[in-house]
C-alpha cells in the first residue's frame, strides 16, 4: 500500500555543513518558518542557551526574537539532559546532529530517557561517527555526511534525521514521516519557505522498508 511518507532533503542551499546550519536547525527545532519568528527564549532554558553559546555560534536574544548567524566552525560541546531549566531531553537528538559537524568530539548524556537513541543507527547510515554507550552517545565531530535512506522512529528522532539530511551531500530519503506530523505541522512547507529543497512524496512502505531490513 502507498503511504504518504517519504521526505527528500537535498543540500542545494548550504555551501558548507556549518554555513547556515544553525539558522535552519532553529527553524526545524521550533517548527518556525523564520529565524525572527515570535517565541519565548526562556522556554529553551538557560542550559540550552549556554551550550549554544559555548559552540561559538553567534546568536542574539532580543525580547521574543532569537537571531542566529551561521558560523564558520562549531566548537564541540558535551551536554547532559535535565528537567527544566536544564538541557531539554527533547533536543538531545538534534544536538547530536549538530555535534557531528563540530571541530572535535563530544558526548550527549540523557538522564531522563536513557534509551532514547534510536536515531543514532540512522545517523550512522548517513556517515555519522556516533556510538551509544549506556545512556550516552559519543560523537566524533567533523564528519562529512552523505545521502542515504533512513527511517524515523519517533518525533524527535525524525526531525533530527531531517536536519542531518539537510547537511548530507546528495538526496536523503527520510521514511515514516508521519511521526513528524504529530508535532511539526507542514514542516516541509516551512523549510521550503526558507529556501531548502525538501519535498514530500509517497512510497511503497512495505517494499522500501523490506530493503532496509
Amino acid at each position: 500500500r502507498q503511504r504518504s511518507g517519504a521526505l527528500h532533503a537535498t543540500l542545494d542551499v548550504l555551501a558548507t555543513p556549518a554555513d547556515g546550519l544553525v539558522n535552519k536547525a532553529f527553524q526545524v527545532v521550533d517548527g518556525l518558518p523564520d529565524p525572527a519568528a515570535c517565541l519565548d527564549p526562556e522556554h529553551l532554558g538557560d542550559a540550552f542557551l549556554d551550550a549554544l553559546r559555548a559552540t561559538g555560534i553567534p546568536f542574539d536574544v532580543n525580547g521574543d526574537t532569537i537571531t542566529v548567524t551561521g558560523p564558520s566552525s562549531i566548537h564541540p560541546v558535551s551536554i547532559e539532559t535535565a528537567p527544566y531549566p536544564g538541557f531539554p531531553t527533547d533536543l538531545q537528538a538534534q544536538w547530536t546532529v549538530l555535534m557531528t559537524q563540530a571541530t572535535g568530539n563530544s558526548e550527549i548524556v540523557d538522564t531522563i530517557y536513557t534509551d532514547r537513541f534510536k536515531h543514532v543507527p540512522e545517523l550512522r547510515r548517513l556517515g555519522a561517527n556516533a556510538c551509544v554507550i549506556g545512556n550516552k552517545v559519543a560523537v566524533e565531530g567533523g564528519t562529512p555526511l552523505s545521502s542515504a535512506v533512513v527511517m524515523s522512529t519517533d518525533l524527535r528522532a525524525s526531525v533530527s534525521l531531517v536536519m542531518a539530511g539537510l547537511i548530507a551531500e546528495g538526496t536523503t530519503d527520510v521514511l515514516r514521516v508521519y511521526h513528524l506530523d504529530r508535532g511539526y505541522e507542514r514542516l516541509e512547507a516551512k523549510l521550503q519557505a526558507v529556501g531548502l529543497a525538501v519535498t514530500r512524496e509517497e512510497y511503497d512502505e512495505n517494499a522500501v522498508e523490506a530493503e532496509l531490513a
